[in-house]
């Protein structure tokens, strides 16, 4: 009985090793087969100088072009430049100031229509009193309320005929003429006070771009103007 018993403790000795052994066979072959599996850590390759020097020459080629394309536009935007106010030099303006005159008065008369946007005929005197040599300066003014005008600004002669026009005409209206390529009566402003300082804003009948062009104009033939009178 006891040799029995030492066959069967000796057979679960050796099962056990057996499983033992079996075990970590299989760990450290399933280790192997991940280990396999895994990608390799790459690392990179340092550069070489002449790698290096060819990176460095590649950036300053680069740059050199970036450089060249912006000194070319540069001055192809100078040129348009130039060409536009070559060109803007030749833009004239006209401008006349008729005065509001009853129908059936003894002088000429002729009808117009003002603004164009609610058209009005009114009745004016055939003949300006102030014309494009009474003006020392017209430009635009911006106003507080996000809205322009277009200021006229008289010399000595035409400060003086304004100031009798609209002190002998108190009550009647302006009506102002001009020509920037699109001939119009810009606004008929209302005579209502003696203008002594020679100055008339209007609220213009036009859009800012328009303004803009009309007083561009106006500056080129009020300077040809002055050009003439001194001879030059």
């Amino acid at each position: 009985m006891k040799n029995h018993s030492r066959i069967f403790n000796c057979f679960l000795r050796i099962a056990l090793a057996i499983v033992l052994l079996t075990g970590s066979s299989v760990g450290v072959l399933v280790h192997s087969k991940a280990a396999e599996t895994e990608p390799p850590l790459k690392t990179e390759k340092p550069l070489t100088d002449k790698e290096k020097r060819k990176l460095e020459r590649e950036a300053k080629a680069a740059e050199k072009k970036r450089l060249e394309a912006e000194e070319k536009a540069k001055k192809e935007q100078e040129k348009l430049q130039k060409k536009k106010e070559k060109e803007d030099k030749k833009k004239y303006s006209i401008t006349k100031f008729f005065l509001e005159t009853p129908r059936g008065s003894q002088t000429f008369v002729q009808e117009v229509e003002i603004y164009r946007a609610y058209p009005e005929k009114i009745a004016i005197g055939t003949r300006e009193f102030l014309d494009d040599r009474d003006f020392k300066d017209v430009s635009i003014v911006d106003t507080e309320d996000g809205l322009f005008k277009v200021e006229f600004v008289l010399n000595s002669d035409g400060a003086s005929i304004l100031q009798d026009i609209t002190t002998r005409y108190r009550g009647r209206r302006m009506v102002i003429f001009t020509n920037f390529g699109d001939p119009r009566y810009l606004g008929a402003p209302k005579i209502e006070r003696t203008i002594s300082d020679g100055i008339v804003r209007i609220t213009p009948d036009a859009s800012r771009e328009e303004a803009e062009r009309f007083v561009l104009g106006m500056k080129n033939t009020i300077r040809q103007l002055k050009r003439k009178d001194f001879g030059l």
